[in-house]
């Protein structure tokens, strides 16, 4: 559960500074404009890190699961 608050927490942040960018672009701040950039750039690498660990976790989830069928299986052969 606190995987997907971090996905969700990084998704705003994703939105707030692309709406932050796009300010700084209208008002001609070159300066802003390319802070925010670089932490737009941070916020994605962050997002791919989550997406990552979600990857995992999915992996090894469903890696008990498969380990849990066959031990349920063999348990019900020796009956």
């Amino acid at each position: 559960m606190e995987l997907q608050v971090a996905v969700d927490h990084e998704g705003e942040v994703r939105v707030d500074l692309a709406r932050r960018e796009r300010e700084a672009s209208e008002a001609g701040d070159a300066l802003t404009r390319a802070s925010v950039a670089l932490q737009i750039s941070q916020c994605d690498a962050r997002t791919q890190a989550l997406a990552l660990m979600t990857l995992h976790y999915c992996t090894a989830l469903q890696h008990c699961t498969a380990d849990f069928e066959v031990s349920d299986s063999l348990q019900e052969d020796k009956k």
